[in-house]
Formats: C-alpha cells, sequence, structure tokens
C-alpha cells in the first residue's frame, strides 16, 4: 500500500530555459524539506528522484506527494538514479557495484553486480531506453552496452587510442539517439548507440548537465547555461553559487531549488537590469 506522506514544496520541472536572460539569486529561504539526500533527478513527467542517507528513495509528484518509495539498507548510499526510462529506473550503488531496476512505483523488479558479471569495479554505469545498460570500463577505457546477465550488445572503440589521457567519466546519458559522457576537466564527449566516438563539447567547467530535446542544460561553479547542439553555442542563463554536492533544479518562474545535503532549498530570482 502506498505510504500517505507530504512534502511541502513546489512542482519540481527540469531546469527548462527559454530566456536568455541572465538572472541571479536574490534570496534564499531556508530548507523547506530536509531530506537530506545524496542524489536527485527528475523524469521526463517532471517527477522527483532521491536518494537520501537512509539509503531511501523517494519519488515526488508536482506537489509533494509520494508516489513511491524503495529502502534497502545493505547496499550503502544511493549513488546514481538515472530515469531515461521512467517505467525502468536504474539504481547503482557504487560502494557494492551493485545496480537494481525499479518500476514507476520503485517495486525493486530486478538486481544485478558488475564483479559477479565478471566486469570489476564499474562506476559510471546509464541507463538504455531499450532496457539494457551502460557502462565504462576504467581498465579497458571503452563503453559498453550490456544486458543484466553481462552479455556484450555493444562494444565501443578503445578510447586510449583517440585521446592521449586515461578518462576518468562520471557521467552517462542516453538521449535522441546518442551516448553523452561527462569527463570533468574536457566536458562532454559524444557517442553513437553502437559506442563509437563522434564529437565533443569542449566544456572544461562542466560540472552537472540535462539533456533536453536539443538543448543541454549545464551547471559550472557559479553559472548556468543552455548550449544548443545545432547552433554549438552556449547562453548565459543565470548566475547563482553552487556549493560541492549541490544540484539545482528549476521549478519555473522565478524560483529554482536547490538541492542539497541540508535539504531543498528554495532561491528567488530576479531578472538583471
Amino acid at each position: 500500500m502506498m505510504r500517505q506522506r507530504f512534502f511541502p514544496f513546489s512542482g519540481l520541472l527540469l531546469l527548462i530555459m527559454s530566456c536568455t536572460t541572465a538572472r541571479h539569486a536574490a534570496q534564499v529561504q531556508e530548507p523547506s524539506v530536509s531530506i537530506k539526500p545524496t542524489t536527485a533527478t527528475l523524469d521526463k513527467f517532471g517527477y522527483l528522484y532521491y536518494g537520501n542517507t537512509q539509503q531511501e528513495i523517494y519519488k515526488i509528484d508536482k506537489d509533494g506527494n509520494e508516489q513511491g518509495y524503495y529502502s534497502n539498507n545493505r547496499l550503502g548510499n544511493v549513488s546514481i538514479i538515472d530515469v531515461t526510462n521512467p517505467l525502468k529506473i536504474l539504481v547503482y550503488f557504487q560502494d557494492f557495484f551493485t545496480g537494481i531496476f525499479l518500476d514507476r512505483q520503485l517495486n525493486e523488479t530486478s538486481r544485478f553486480n558488475m564483479i559477479d558479471l565478471g566486469y570489476g569495479q564499474i562506476e559510471v554505469v546509464g541507463s538504455s531506453l531499450d532496457g539494457a545498460l551502460w557502462i565504462f570500463d576504467d581498465h579497458a577505457q571503452r563503453l559498453n552496452k550490456v544486458d543484466q546477465q553481462g552479455g556484450v550488445l555493444q562494444r565501443g572503440q578503445d578510447l586510449r587510442l583517440l585521446f592521449n589521457e586515461r578518462l576518468r567519466p562520471i557521467k552517462i546519458v542516453e538521449a535522441n539517439g546518442m551516448l553523452h559522457l561527462l569527463v570533468p576537466n574536457r566536458g562532454l564527449l559524444l557517442f553513437d548507440l553502437f559506442g563509437q566516438y563522434q564529437t565533443q563539447v569542449l566544456l572544461p567547467d562542466l560540472r552537472d548537465f540535462q539533456i533536453l530535446d536539443n538543448l543541454m542544460v549545464y551547471t559550472t561553479d557559479d553559472q548556468l547555461f543552455k548550449y544548443s547542439f545545432q547552433t554549438h553555442l552556449s547562453t548565459l542563463v543565470w548566475e547563482t553559487t553552487i556549493q560541492n554536492g549541490e544540484k539545482m533544479l528549476w521549478s519555473g518562474g522565478d524560483q529554482i531549488s536547490l538541492v542539497s545535503k541540508e535539504g531543498i532549498k528554495k532561491l528567488q530570482l530576479t531578472a538583471k537590469n
């Protein structure tokens, strides 16, 4: 039975920007929800998912109502929540190199362990729209698409042959028929769905990103931008200060929600002159 729980914050929409006017945070309220999240994300329908320090995962609708709950205190903190497919949600626990799939109500449907599958200590995984997994093999320096039994569906090229450095990506996202690999101090590497390198977006200060249609919305340490894959231009949306471990989610209008380990804060935004 779904537990009735209410979280008092307004509807959260993913960093969707249509304006090009830079804004800044003029006012910061105290945390409106003391959930102590370790990670958070939004799906394409506007549902917020977060994992907390009690090894719990919540799914919250735009009105703050709980729509799903999962708890497991044997796998460590939640490292990754990937809602590429909101009907088959990938959750990864880096401490034990274990992943689970959840249905839309956050019921566990399957589980896998990267060491048991023979891939070793995989730290970066992503979900594919067809229900498979994308993993970055740090030892082999390549992307692989695998099924939950460990079978290789697509094997990417050896990136050591393309780059004169050892890549340490921190995020994989499949969207719009492409793979997007976030590599700190370099930017975004783009691959086709066979794991073959295509191009890169050089953004050394890139900290986090989300793909929205033909746009990438991304943050640096103190600014929020939107980048067009068609024009290859970045537009400053607003300026603020993002501390280590914080994540911004936009609630529309003149507010954003800042998710940190202390909870969710509301930032009131005003347009710059």
